[in-house]
């Protein structure tokens, strides 16, 4: 017999996974003759059960198929529903230090920003404050970096005191 013809649904005999690998195992218990008696025995029952043919089980086994990707595209869906509603949370603003980010709307009292890159690519990540004169802002993400809050440097000194940072000091 060919793997095409020891393959075809014509050869096939239904059973769990334990029973098959059983009997593909043990020859004398299960010869070719006594399966070819249970295939027949089982044919006249589904007949008299209403199933006419094995392309019957074939369609019982596609429906089964569609069901579970049926299944998967609702999840998909679902999940590709809830994105679009958590995006609308975020609103694009270009900050003080002339960084565009995306910056939580939804509520006031929680004002963070997120990384615009990594936003695309469905994923929120929260930018944290380095802590730096340039305010600078960093995803754990991708890693880039966003000026966001530059702060002020003292530019007045005190009567008598040099400016370090200044080159014209006399």
């Amino acid at each position: 017999m060919t793997d095409e013809q020891r393959s075809d649904i014509a050869n096939g005999i239904w059973l769990c996974t334990g029973c098959a690998t059983e009997i593909d195992k043990d020859e004398i218990r299960f010869p070719v003759k006594l399966l070819l008696i249970w295939k027949e025995d089982h044919e006249r029952l589904v007949q008299i059960q209403g199933v006419k043919t094995y392309s019957d089980f074939h369609v019982r086994e596609e429906l089964l198929c569609l069901q579970r990707e049926n299944v998967e595209l609702s999840q998909q869906l679902k999940a590709k529903d809830d994105w679009e509603n958590r995006k609308k949370q975020y609103q694009i603003v270009k900050t003080n230090g002339g960084g565009v980010v995306l910056l939580f709307a939804d509520n006031p009292q929680y004002e963070y920003y997120a990384c615009p890159s990594c936003f695309e690519k469905e994923s929120i990540q929260i930018l944290q404050d380095q802590d730096n004169v340039a305010g600078t802002f960093q995803c754990p993400g991708c890693k880039t970096h966003f000026r966001i809050k530059p702060r002020k440097t003292q530019q007045k000194f005190a009567t008598g005191m040099r400016n370090p940072l200044s080159r014209t000091n006399t």
